[in-house]
């Protein structure tokens, strides 16, 4: 409904006026003052009114005009229906009406016509990641994890300046991954009807909740698991527990239960006898009367090596860098880290003038050289570097001496000029470093990992990249992308570094912790570019290998390849030809998609259970350049099965917190009468403005031409040429 309309210019509006005077002059010029003979009088006054119109309308023009106007319009809500799509929701008894009657009960919510008119329905479904607009025909239960707070956020950030009447969510309130949703839910101030999926009575069950344990251990080296578990109802029993290795019992436990609800833990010691991905079951004897079995056993994964890695870190100041770097590196279980730091002037925590730096596999230098460094360490260093190829992982802080770093004789960068100011920067990663070898993670959570990060602190110093280095990062000022290096890896003759610059990195390992619950992929980083520091130079023509050796069958599963000619040169556009082999010796062939300078990838998603083995070939212009090969291991996602009781409590939590309801999953006809009577579900008239220039108008561009083209016609029919 139209409420008020008005014509605006952008300038004031006596200009108009004043175009009304030029185009009546200039009419009259032509037609009145200047003596015409071929034209009566009347036809003289037609004409000047048709050039006074055109002239006027086309120098109207430049004053911009618009028409800007005001109207209501009535907005129906949207109600979101949020459905749970994991395996979970069949682990109960009634399986059956989640597979059938709901889906046709709740289409009959969807669908009802009055409440249609109310609001749009919006239905999306939820596992491990959020899937938008799927008909609730698509449920499956497919899911191997569920992600609610993840879903939750995604929610929110999609919907929070939409008008919302209220959210349906449909879920058994378990989640195996992520944080407690509640908060993010009640921030977009809506409703919840939450329909609760499932049973929500504790059952007779025994189940394992949870198992902790590293994921790399080596030879005859004791690792420590970590076995908790939940027994309700076996008051006064006893059951065991075993550890299961290639299907002999290596470990065994007496489990007793003293009351109703009984939670506890076992820490169990094994000592891998074997290299290579090991699997151990861990299994629970089960009792009569249990609700599963299912949830009794738990299968883990364990990567055993035969040697640690030696790395030393070397500061030059104390930082939180340092213990950030530290985390990383720890996580991974399979290095001894040796930290020694400047205290003061030349003092350090260690004699330095003692270490032996041919002794390690890498070096981690960190804001080191300062000012009072000795040129002697920087020599003893670049002889350790000579004599074993020691890779070294540069860290270039505020407080290091670039004129002094630039005695290392293998660094991938050099100072240009100094400068003794310092400015916050931010951290743009290159798109060439999402195919490099070392990046193995998720390219969408890296970059959001640094755009949402606090800003590093970069001296201004004029940095640039030696030509036989790859910048792989740069540095940002308010929003400018410049070109000066951030991270750099070069590898130059057998010699490889790693530089990364600035101060402040251990904010972007919590920024990591605070978006995920987690430091994995800030981890994963600095443990990947570690791992590619310490690589032996590899001299083949092919090489091809996944981006980890142990997987989830729920993770993507994506083969690296590098191809060369016999002058090592990177061949471009050839053919790597992967051949796969199950278990069950069934192959799967795939050809690998070529990424530019020999790099070749390709994402063949996730894949079964089970031990895999590859076989790899490299062709170009049909000449073979070589093989390669390799094994890697997937695992089962087991979360999902280990609770089957429905979380009541968090899906009234929400409904408390929204002045929302709760139901049970029989009772969806009584959340579909709720939602027709709730007088908050109800469309709104809202004002919308509009404002549209002439010049887009068609019917104005038009009419000049009409005008135009009439007076034309009429000049040529009475003989005026």
């Amino acid at each position: 409904m139209l409420t008020a309309g008005q014509v605006t210019f952008s300038s004031p509006s006596g200009y108009v006026l004043l175009c009304a005077l030029i185009a009546a002059g200039f009419s009259l010029l032509l037609y009145r003052f200047k003596k015409e003979t071929e034209f009566s009088t009347q036809i003289r006054w037609i004409l000047t009114l048709l050039r006074f119109l055109s002239v006027f309308l086309i120098l109207l023009l430049l004053l911009e005009p618009s028409w800007y106007k005001t109207y209501s319009k009535i907005q129906k809500p949207t109600i979101l229906l949020i459905q749970d799509n994991s395996q979970s929701l069949l682990a109960q008894k009634d399986s059956a009406y989640l597979k059938g009657l709901y889906i046709s009960e709740m289409k009959k919510v969807l669908q009802n016509p009055s409440l249609q008119e109310k609001a749009y329905f919006e239905t999306h479904l939820f596992d491990k990641t959020l899937h938008l607009n799927k008909p609730i025909d698509s449920l499956n239960f497919k899911g191997t994890q569920t992600h609610l707070s993840d879903a939750a956020q995604e929610i929110y950030n999609l919907y929070q300046d939409h008008y919302l009447a209220g959210v349906i969510l449909a879920t058994d309130g378990i989640y195996t991954q992520g944080h407690n949703p509640t908060t993010l839910f009640t921030k977009l101030n809506v409703p919840f009807f939450n329909l609760v999926l499932g049973d929500t009575t504790r059952k007779k069950d025994i189940r394992i909740k949870n198992v902790q344990h590293n994921r790399t251990a080596y030879i005859n080296t004791e690792i420590p698991i970590q076995i908790e578990y939940e027994s309700i109802s076996y008051p006064d029993q006893k059951t065991e527990l075993n550890i299961l290795h290639q299907g002999k019992i290596i470990y065994t436990q007496a489990l007793s239960f003293s009351t109703v609800i009984e939670q506890n833990s076992v820490m169990a010691l094994l000592k891998p006898e074997q290299e290579g991905v090991q699997t151990y079951d861990i299994v629970i004897k089960g009792l009569e009367g249990e609700a599963s079995y299912k949830n009794n056993q738990w299968r883990i994964y364990i990567k055993v090596e035969k040697n640690k890695q030696k790395i030393l870190l070397l500061s030059g100041s104390p930082s939180p860098d340092v213990m950030a770097i530290h985390r990383a590196i720890a996580n991974t279980g399979n290095t001894d880290l040796q930290i020694i730091s400047r205290i003061r002037s030349t003092e350090f925590t260690e004699n330095i003038n003692t270490i032996v730096f041919a002794d390690y596999d890498a070096l981690i230098i960190h804001n080191f050289p300062n000012q009072n460094t000795d040129i002697s360490i920087i020599n003893t260093i670049n002889q350790a570097v000579d004599k074993v190829k020691v890779p070294i992982f540069y860290l270039v802080g505020t407080n290091t001496n670039l004129d002094l770093l630039n005695n290392f004789n293998n660094i991938g960068i050099r100072k240009i000029r100094s400068r003794p100011t310092f400015s916050e920067c931010h951290f743009e990663v290159a798109e060439e470093y999402l195919t490099h070898s070392t990046f193995t993670f998720d390219a969408h959570q890296f970059k959001d990992l640094f755009k949402n990060a606090p800003p590093l602190q970069c001296a201004d110093a004029e940095i640039a990249a030696k030509p036989n280095s790859k910048v792989l990062g740069k540095k940002v000022i308010q929003n400018l992308i410049l070109d000066v290096p951030l991270f750099v890896l070069q590898d130059e003759m057998n010699y490889r570094n790693a530089v990364l610059i600035g101060d402040n990195y251990w904010k972007v390992r919590m920024t990591n912790y605070i978006q995920n619950k987690n430091f994995a992929i800030f981890d994963t980083w600095i443990q990947n570019i570690l791992q590619w520091l310490m690589a032996n130079k590899d001299k083949r023509k092919l090489i091809v290998n996944t981006n980890q050796r142990l997987y989830e069958n729920t993770d993507a599963v994506i083969f690296k390849g590098e191809m060369y000619d016999e002058s090592y040169n990177g061949v471009e556009n050839g053919e790597i030809k992967v051949n796969l082999v199950n278990q069950k010796k069934e192959m799967q062939t795939y050809f690998l998609k070529p990424q530019g300078k020999g790099i070749y990838q390709l994402n063949i998603g996730s894949l079964p259970e089970g031990e895999y083995s590859f076989t790899a070939e490299g062709r170009d212009k049909n000449k073979k350049l070589g093989t390669d090969g390799g094994k890697f291991t997937v695992t089962k996602v087991q979360a999902e099965f280990q609770n089957v009781v429905a979380n009541f409590d968090l899906l009234n939590q929400i409904a408390l917190r929204t002045e929302g309801k709760v139901y049970l999953q029989n009772e969806i006809n009584r959340l579909k009468e709720d939602l027709l009577k709730d007088n908050r579900i109800k469309p709104r008239s809202i004002k919308i403005e509009e404002n549209r220039p002439f010049r887009v108008f068609w019917w104005y561009m038009v009419g000049i031409i009409l005008l135009l083209a009439t007076e034309w016609v009429i000049r040529k029919y009475y003989g005026r040429t």
